[in-house]
Formats: C-alpha cells, structure tokens, sequence
C-alpha cells in the first residue's frame, strides 16, 4: 500500500494537492478490492461483493484437509457394504501397527472405532486399530500397575455416515492414586 503524501504547509488543499491524494487512496483501494480469479466467481452487488467457490471436478477441484483419526468408508460392490479407511494418527508418538488397513462395515448399524494401546505398565509400547460393533471394555484400573491395554474410541460409524470423535493425535498419561495399605491403582488417562 501506498503512503498518503505529506503536506509541507498548513492551508486548503490545491487542486493538484487533491488528485495526488485521491490517486494513492484509489491505488490503495484497488489493490485490497477482489479480483476475478480461478476456481471462483466475484458478485458484486450494492451490498458489497462476494464469492462463490466453484465445487469443480477431477484433478483441478480441492477438499478439506484431513484430520487425524479422519474416517473414509469406501463403498464395494457388495449394496450397502463399505471398506472403511482411518487416516493414520498416533497415540504418545506411535502410529498404528495395521494403520494403512481396510475395515469392512455395512450402511446399517452402530460401530466404534478404536486405538487400542498396549503398554509394558509404564511406557505405551503399541497401538492398534480395530472396528467392532460392541463398545469396547472399559479400563479397569490395576493393583500396584498401570493396565497393559487401554482402549480409546476415536470415531464412530452410524448408519453408513463415519463421525471422527477424536480429531488430533492422542497422549495417555498415567495417573496413580494411593491407598492407605501403601498400594496403588494405576490407570491411564487421554487427552
């Protein structure tokens, strides 16, 4: 953008004093007013202007941008059979083991998505993905232990629509809580 010039004197403007502002002001306006471009239309209108962003098609069209734990379902050729796909995430920095692979589901019904975490009872060692119809057991906390496995619901598919529930990377921090005969349950907590 361009700066408005200085006036080395007090006083009314003259003529040429005007133009030389109205000038920068237009240049300005010019480079902030929307230009017609590729892959969208300019409205303008006597409430001002707007976009309209041509959905397109084949190589030249765009999507949004993927999430961690994204859920895809694919349809086979089977009616109302699908092969759902998880975009990879991690769990404490590890991806999932089968994180590439395909899970049949149907149109009908309620399944989960889970990362199920193994650990060694301080560090998590492994991650898994799997989709099953039941929800998953619950963590049961451990004596003088944290669990050897946890599992974190990241997604759901309901119906044939996949719904992503944990949308970032997840981080399991142990947590313990002492008893007064000196023994601890562990279990571990996500964010």
């Amino acid at each position: 953008m361009k700066r408005l010039p200085r006036l080395s004197k007090s006083g009314i403007l003259t003529p040429s004093q005007w133009d030389a502002v109205a000038r920068v002001i237009e240049s300005n306006l010019r480079e902030v007013t929307l230009q017609p471009g590729v892959g969208y239309t300019l409205n303008s209108g006597p409430g001002g202007q707007s976009l309209v962003v041509n959905g397109g098609g084949g190589s030249s069209s765009t999507q949004a941008a993927k999430l961690p734990w994204d859920i895809t379902l694919t349809p086979t050729e089977t009616a109302g059979s699908y092969l759902a796909t998880i975009w990879p995430a991690t769990v404490n920095g590890l991806i999932a083991e089968n994180a590439f692979d395909s899970f049949p589901v149907t149109d009908t019904g309620l399944y989960y998505v889970v990362a199920t975490a193994t650990t060694d009872g301080s560090v998590v060692s492994g991650i898994a993905i799997s989709i099953v119809s039941s929800p998953p057991d619950s963590q049961l906390p451990a004596t003088n232990a944290l669990p050897s496995t946890v599992n974190i619901i990241v997604g759901v598919i309901k119906d044939g629509k996949a719904y992503n529930i944990a949308k970032a990377n997840k981080q399991l921090t142990p947590y313990y809580l002492s008893r007064a005969n000196g023994d601890f349950s562990g279990i571990w907590a996500t964010n």
